[in-house]
């Protein structure tokens, strides 16, 4: 056997390999889909300014109770 033949067997080999992983990896796609993972989603983020808007307004409420507090006992 020629040293070509020989490349030329072990790269139908490799071929078989890769093809045969590529499809254990749709599988496993596959099986994240169905039970709900999505790898292509983006987590949403706030800004930082969204963030103290929100604080401020938590800590507005926080207070509107203590003074309700205040004023009933």
């Amino acid at each position: 056997m020629t040293l070509l033949a020989q490349i030329i067997r072990g790269e139908r080999r490799l071929e078989k390999k890769v093809l045969e992983f590529q499809k254990q990896l749709d599988a496993a796609r596959k099986a994240a889909r169905a039970l709900g993972h999505h790898p292509k989603r983006n987590k949403k983020r706030m800004s930082a300014a969204g963030r103290r808007k929100i604080a401020r307004a938590q800590r507005q409420r926080w207070a509107a109770i203590k003074e309700a507090k205040k004023a009933a006992g």
